[in-house]
């Protein structure tokens, strides 16, 4: 399932004028939810998260996590920009609602070989053309992951999102929530994730996962750098039930994202 997109309760048309101009996003399936068993942490320590609010063509509203790559790009997954117009961005914040700085999209990209309904390719980036603050402080870039490597089993990857915290939740957390889950071997993920390829990973499994609302969030590795974007899962946190992640390592995702944000 799309364990990280949310329905998001807030009409998009009550988002403040004065608010376009930065973006948000945090993306998972229906049925996911926020960083389980996680801890509440502050922006300053991962200043390159990103919260999306994202319109579809039939007027629904979904969140979305994302990963701010650039001054003007923002990764996140292909499957939460199914069906969307429009991406609100909020970024240089703690809290989903206030504070920081707000980003209307300007174009939306998902990965051409990407379908929706599955997981495969499931990447996406979402377009700031006037560019984001980025400071240093608050907000941040992460580097992509450029090597072939895969991520390896039993190194730790941060997660964060502002998912819910237990599986079919009603409400998404306020504030960014951060854990910790653990790469298995690839075994382990083809055995408890029937459908897994080589452009994923999956971690986890003792409790520590992502979401709904999660979606589309950044899974960083040891070298500080952006190794995976939050995908899908069975359920939230279930043990023995590893989360699935787009590896960003792989060939066509690092070419997917080359492509549209050279130069």
């Amino acid at each position: 399932m799309d364990r990280k997109l949310f329905m998001d309760e807030i009409a998009f048309n009550e988002i403040r004028p004065n608010l376009l101009g930065s973006v948000w996003c945090e993306n998972h399936y229906i049925d996911s939810n926020r960083i389980v068993e996680g801890s509440k942490t502050d922006i300053k320590q991962y200043p390159y998260n990103a919260f999306c609010k994202l319109q579809t063509d039939d007027g629904a509203v979904m969140t979305c996590g994302g990963a701010i790559i650039s001054k003007n790009y923002i990764l996140t997954a292909a499957h939460c920009l199914d069906n969307v117009t429009t991406a609100i961005v909020r970024i240089g914040s703690t809290y989903k609602t206030n504070g920081g700085y707000v980003y209307k999209s300007t174009s939306i990209y998902q990965h051409p070989r990407y379908r929706s309904g599955k997981f495969d390719y499931d990447i996406g980036l979402i377009v700031i053309d006037e560019g984001m603050d980025i400071n240093g402080k608050t907000t941040d870039t992460i580097p992509v992951e450029r090597s072939s490597s895969k991520p390896e089993a039993g190194n730790m990857v941060t997660i964060t999102g502002w998912g819910t915290t237990k599986e079919n939740a009603k409400e998404s957390v306020e504030e960014l929530r951060v854990g910790e889950v653990e790469v298995q071997n690839r075994t382990y993920c083809e055995e408890t994730n029937p459908g897994i390829t080589k452009r994923m990973f999956c971690a986890g499994g003792d409790g520590v996962d992502t979401c709904q609302g999660d979606s589309g969030g950044p899974a960083v590795g040891p070298s500080h750098t952006l190794v995976g974007v939050t995908s899908n899962g069975i359920g939230c946190g279930r043990e023995g039930q590893p989360g699935v992640y787009t590896r960003t390592s792989a060939f066509e995702i690092r070419l997917f994202i080359s492509l549209l944000t050279r130069g």
